[in-house]
């Protein structure tokens, strides 16, 4: 922790989720169906830096001290208010649970799959019906049960699963009882995991028992991407963000689906270091993260977003449109564009897309995903992500202006935001600490006023071609 506060999204996350079993949850400010008045102004404005690098341009979130006034007036080369930004949202609750930290669907069906950080792994039903909202059922059977095997102290447990492409294999992240970073694979039935299939396909040990990361993504490549934090204590005393000698403190690329000189997976000729004579790890893609707390790959466009947890000053989030191969995102000599403790910055540094610093409550970047739903058609595009301390939940867009960046309609309880999860249709889902899962989706005013203009332009369609 950094100076000895909570100040990582980590540290604060799994503090709470320790705590679940002995103290009163706090309650989530939107319930089943609940709604937030949206700001009347833009929060936060941002100034949009020359497109850079890999990262695409820099965006600083403004003066981080606590009388800071941000400025209202959007720059000359921001465009326009975008329509996302005003529209307003509601959360929906399809299921509770005890700690979801994760939560993926499953090709050839809609059903969901959460993670629970307590070391469960659950399915969610899904009914559809014609011109009626889907229904939602949380199975009491748990699809995979590890919770007499991982460690659930503060920052460790259970911490992400991902499908393969097929829905075949079932990949879990977690920390074991001593504390190291696993990925295990099952082979998957028609709802539940084979254990018999287990097989370990990763270890890492951990000097520390924080910034573990643990995110699990497969890539548009096919290989699997897994995001490891610099090993923990403040400030990464151990330098593991700049030493790419080891694994930690970066973001690997592997192929699960091979095996050699031992290990339990095969490392892909493209990596940036697969050649190395100089002792670098080839399995680390990009490096120089503290404790990635959720990254995703942009569907459409095959970005890699990284929503990196910041020391004591700054969080960051990165957009690396290349994939970002062999990127140095800085740590920890870089606190996202500030030097660290008085440290130079790298000349291969590949600054972040945006920052923002730790006043209005904020203190823990939760990154989420690029929206490609249908529910949302104006947020087409939108990279959706919150704060875990302020409870806020942000949009974020490139545009021909530069990035824009604008606090959405949605407040949650301090505390409370976990994480982000995406299903098949790419529709997106909010997981909170009070355990209840919610679906992100339009006002039924909203619906009907789309419904509606959605008539009449046909009507006009119709009355032109006649």
């Amino acid at each position: 922790m950094g100076s000895g506060t909570a100040r990582n999204l980590g540290e604060h996350l799994y503090r709470r989720l320790a705590l679940f079993s002995t103290a009163a949850l706090l309650a989530s400010a939107c319930g089943s169906g609940s709604t937030a008045t949206p700001d009347t102004l833009p929060e936060p404005t941002t100034t949009a830096a020359a497109p850079a690098g890999t990262d695409g341009s820099a965006v600083d979130g403004g003066d981080s001290s606590d009388d800071a006034t941000p400025d209202t007036t959007a720059p000359a080369n921001v465009a326009a208010e975008p329509e996302w930004a005003t529209q307003e949202l509601i959360l929906t609750t399809i299921a509770e649970t005890d700690s979801p930290v994760s939560l993926v669907g499953r090709s050839g069906t809609g059903d969901l799959y959460i993670a629970n950080k307590s070391g469960t792994v659950q399915r969610i039903t899904r009914t559809t019906s014609k011109n009626q909202p889907d229904r939602f059922r949380l199975e009491s059977r748990a699809v995979l049960d590890i919770s007499a095997e991982v460690s659930t102290g503060n920052e460790q447990g259970l911490l992400d699963l991902v499908f393969s492409s097929d829905g075949r294999k079932l990949y879990v992240s977690y920390t074991d009882a001593a504390g190291a970073n696993v990925v295990d694979r099952y082979n998957m039935g028609s709802t539940t995991v084979r254990e018999d299939s287990r097989f370990q396909v990763l270890r890492v040990e951990q000097p520390f028992p924080n910034h573990n990361g643990g995110g699990l993504q497969f890539g548009p490549d096919g290989f699997l991407y897994v995001g490891l934090g610099d090993g923990g204590r403040a400030g990464d005393p151990l330098g593991s963000g700049q030493d790419t000698s080891t694994l930690l403190g970066s973001i690997l690329r592997i192929d699960p689906d091979g095996a050699a000189d031992g290990l339990g997976y095969a490392v892909p000729s493209g990596n940036p270091f697969v050649d190395s004579t100089t002792g670098e790890a080839p399995e680390v893609w990009l490096y120089g993260v503290r404790n990635p707390w959720r990254f995703s790959f942009d569907s459409a466009t095959d970005a890699l977003w990284i929503a990196d947890v910041g020391q004591d000053q700054f969080e960051e989030v990165n957009r690396l449109v290349d994939g970002g191969r062999g990127a140095n995102l800085g740590w920890n000599l870089m606190e996202a564009n500030a030097p660290f403790n008085g440290a130079t910055e790298p000349a291969d540094h590949v600054g972040p897309y945006l920052t923002y610093g730790h006043d209005k409550g904020r203190c823990s970047v939760t990154g989420g995903h690029v929206y490609h739903g249908r529910s949302l058609p104006r947020y087409e595009g939108v990279y959706v992500f919150g704060d875990f301390c302020s409870g806020e939940v942000f949009g974020l867009q490139d545009s021909a202006g530069g990035p824009v960046w604008r606090k959405l309609s949605l407040q949650l309880g301090q505390e409370q935001l976990g994480s982000f999860g995406v299903d098949n249709d790419g529709e997106l889902y909010v997981l909170n600490l009070d355990g209840t899962v919610n679906q992100l989706g339009p006002t039924p005013e909203q619906v009907e006023a789309d419904r509606l203009a959605a008539e009449a332009a046909r009507a006009e369609a119709e009355a032109e071609d006649g």
